[in-house]
């Protein structure tokens, strides 16, 4: 599996896995991570942000996903938006931006 962008929250690292959707990997024990959820998406998703309880993937310019990650071991997509074209999400104030 290849990952291609991860996002985090506290204690959870959330990884978009293309082909595979996105994974939640918890990640308060550093030394021995674990995958404590998944959520499947209709494509491929290539980048993520996080708000608050909430995880942003766009779907490899195809669409975007908001996902509710209050739960991490169930996320549970909440909205979506497959008329705009998305290879990259951030969110105000997100560091980010300034990636080259």
């Amino acid at each position: 599996m290849k990952a291609y962008d991860v996002a985090f929250t506290p204690g959870f690292a959330y990884v978009a896995c293309g082909d595979s959707g996105v994974r939640v990997v918890n990640v308060n024990d550093p030394q021995h991570p674990i995958e404590a959820g998944y959520i499947a998406t209709p494509r491929p998703v290539s980048d993520l942000a996080t708000q608050g309880s909430y995880l942003l993937a766009a779907e490899s310019d195809s669409g975007l996903r908001i996902i509710d990650v209050s739960n991490p071991q169930f996320p549970q997509e909440v909205a979506a938006c497959d008329s705009v074209m998305a290879s990259f999400v951030a969110i105000h104030g997100d560091s980010r931006l300034c990636r080259q």
